[in-house]
């Protein structure tokens, strides 16, 4: 009810400016006075419904994979139980944590408890900061439907649901729930800032760009096998993971489906947020930079962008 109450809000596109400031207000409202309402109603539902993962037969299988790090451990266990609280179950739901972050494997009771109700805790060598979240997922499952999630959101029960029905309609596309076009000018893309976001696309594009905190789901063989590449999105694409998961779909012609099923910013966990990294990213230019180098390495151009008429 608090979700239906927030999404249904007024939501002015134009002008660009105002309409931030205006959510960005909403979203600090909703968040100031239901953040515990929302914990309280994640908890209730954990305990009348135990499992949390898919026991049926159907005709296609969903890993649901995400990652999270010490500043945020002990809230993601609320971002899981809204996993498990989905209309539509995952057959599978899988943190991955590194070892360099957590070297004796401690982490709260809270998280380990939710392995009762089907989640798997890996832990693995490396740190690849949230590029965590798809990489092993993608090794591991490559037959079947992997959707990452970030780790710090309340997630509405009808997240994973939206995905499938799209998927069912555009099953070579990716789907995500919330997603960006990107807005080019005399065959230059525009700065970050200067594209369309929150974007909604009726059928899948090459300019629409998914980003994370809203759940992308990515079909088998939507993108390159070097996006398995650690050295070079180290080098030049540590804190996007977006954007190396955007080229390396464009590299093998995937196109993408933006639903804007959540008309705004969905509501996060506590305090988790990772502010320092957004502004980097969207608001100093950490995009701008880190796609610039994407597209000079891997020789892409604006017209990879372009859908055949």
């Amino acid at each position: 009810m608090i979700y239906k109450i927030y999404l249904g809000l007024p939501n002015l596109r134009r002008p660009v400016l105002f309409h931030k400031i205006v959510n960005r207000f909403y979203l600090l409202i909703f968040k100031r006075l239901f953040n515990n309402s929302l914990i309280n109603k994640v908890e209730k539902l954990s305990k009348t419904e135990f499992i949390g993962i898919n026991t049926k037969e159907r005709d296609f299988t969903i890993d649901v994979s995400l990652t999270s790090f010490p500043a945020r451990i002990n809230e993601v266990s609320i971002t899981i139980k809204t996993i498990f609280s989905q209309t539509v179950k995952a057959d599978s739901i899988t943190l991955w944590l590194s070892l360099n972050q957590f070297p004796d494997r401690k982490i709260p009771n809270k998280l380990i408890q939710q392995q009762k109700r089907g989640l798997s805790i890996e832990f693995v060598e490396d740190d690849l900061r949230s590029h965590k979240k798809y990489f092993y997922a993608f090794r591991k499952q490559q037959d079947n439907l992997v959707i990452t999630f970030d780790d710090d959101v309340f997630y509405p029960s009808n997240t994973i649901d939206s995905l499938i029905q799209a998927h069912l309609k555009f099953p070579k596309a990716i789907i995500c729930n919330r997603g960006h076009r990107i807005n080019f000018k005399d065959d230059v893309i525009l700065k970050y800032r200067s594209w369309s976001h929150n974007y909604k696309n009726i059928t899948p594009s090459l300019d629409a760009v998914p980003t994370g905190v809203g759940g992308v789901l990515y079909p088998p063989n939507s993108y390159s096998k070097e996006i398995f590449d650690v050295e070079t999105f180290k080098e030049i694409c540590f804190y996007a993971d977006d954007l190396w998961l955007k080229i390396h779909s464009i590299r093998v012609g995937t196109k993408v489906l933006s639903l804007r099923t959540f008309s705004r910013d969905l509501i996060s966990v506590g305090k988790s947020q990772n502010v320092k990294l957004v502004q980097h990213n969207a608001i100093e230019g950490g995009n701008d930079e880190q796609l610039n180098k994407l597209l000079d390495y891997y020789k892409i151009t604006t017209k990879n962008f372009e859908d055949e008429a």
